[in-house]
This record gives structure tokens, sequence and C-alpha cells, in this order.
């Protein structure tokens, strides 16, 4: 069975950084971190 673009990417070899999954990942990841930054300004604000 052939891994997929992200299996590669974890092991360390070439992988497509344009696959949809990878993609989706990243985006999570900006809107996680977008999350986390708009808390933590909240928070200051107080």
């Amino acid at each position: 069975m052939a891994k997929t673009e992200y299996e590669k990417m974890i092991s360390g070899e070439p992988y497509r950084g344009s696959d949809p999954e990878l993609l989706a990942i990243a985006q999570n990841a900006q809107n996680l971190l977008h999350k986390m930054q708009s808390s933590y300004n909240d928070k200051e604000e107080r």
C-alpha cells in the first residue's frame, strides 16, 4: 500500500506539500494558533 503524503513527511521522505490533507492540517493549525492568541490577548486586556 502506498504511503500518504503525511506519512512520507513524518518519515522524512520527499512529499508533495500541496497535498489537500497536508493543507487541511496546516489550516487547522493556523486556526488553533489564532484562537490561542486571541484568548491570550483577551486575558491581557482584563
